[in-house]
Order: structure tokens, then sequence, then C-alpha cells
């Protein structure tokens, strides 16, 4: 295990970020499988920063709406929103060379699966029940979310609906 935390550690810093993204992928999965939740946000995120790297878009999405479930199971309800929001943010900010689409139709699946993320992430943050943020985290993170939800609005044209969430995130 340790072995392979530096392996990890040691591509990223190095740039080989097809290695750190094969390595960190496959120990989040295996680590899914045990009850170290920090191991595996880690390898996550790592994941997603080496993926990112390598323009591999739409997967690291998937990969953070994983490691938002694992969250999520955890009983960590914020972080599993911030990942969430992560995953769409990157679906419509990745640059142009990047972008998991290259024509309207394709654009539009990314916006609209970026939506969905979005959409999840915030009744994590609303909803009632086991694991719920406390009024004050709540509110600093739908903050949050409508500064990325601004972003998400303007890439998807709407520049009202941008201004709007860019407008409460400022007020909240």
């Amino acid at each position: 295990r340790r072995q392979r935390q530096m392996c990890i550690r040691d591509s990223v810093e190095t740039g080989r970020y097809a290695t750190a993204w094969r390595t960190a992928r496959w120990v989040a999965e295996w680590s899914e499988l045990t009850p170290d939740v920090l191991r595996t946000s880690a390898c996550y995120s790592v994941a997603a920063l080496a993926g990112t790297e390598l323009g591999a878009v739409t997967e690291v999405a998937r990969l953070l709406e994983r490691q938002a479930e694992s969250r999520e199971r955890a009983g960590h309800r914020t972080e599993a929103a911030q990942s969430l929001r992560a995953a769409a943010r990157g679906l419509v900010t990745a640059p142009s060379r990047h972008r998991p689409f290259g024509d309207a139709a394709a654009a539009e699946a990314a916006v609209e699966l970026a939506l969905s993320l979005m959409d999840r992430s915030r009744r994590l943050l609303t909803d009632a029940g086991p694991g719920a943020p406390d009024d004050e985290t709540r509110r600093w993170h739908l903050a949050d979310w409508n500064d990325d939800m601004a972003v998400v609005w303007h890439a998807a044209g709407d520049t009202a609906l941008a201004l709007g969430c860019a407008e409460d995130a400022r007020w909240r």
C-alpha cells in the first residue's frame, strides 16, 4: 500500500500523469472496499487532478461522482456536494482542447450532466437527515454552490440565470 501511495505522489510530482491516473484510480476503487474514507477520497482527488491534466474531462466527472457517493455513504454530505460541484464545473470549464464535446449536441449533453450534478449537490446541502450540515455550514456551501452554478449557467448560454446565481452567491 505504502509503495503505491509513493508511486502516485512521485508520478504527480514528476508530471507522469498517465501513471498517476491509472494507479490512483486503482487504489481508490480498491480502497472503497475498506473503511478508510480519507484514503479513498484522497486517491479520487489525485486521480481527478491527473485525469484533468490528461484531458479526460468526462472520465474525471464520473470519478468525482464516485468520490461523492463514497463520501455520502460515509455521512460526509458537505464533502460529497463539493465533489459533485467540482465534477459539474470541470465539465463546462475545461480548456477547449479537453472538452468532451466537439459539436452542439455533445456540448448540450455536457451541460445537462453538469446541471444534474449541481441539482444533486444542492440536495445534499439542503435536505434534512443524518449528516446534514448545520445552518452556518449550509449557508457557506450554498454560496459556493451558487458561484459554481453561475459558471454552469454561463456555459449553457443563460446569462440571466448566471448573473442571478452570482448575485445569490455574493449575498448569502
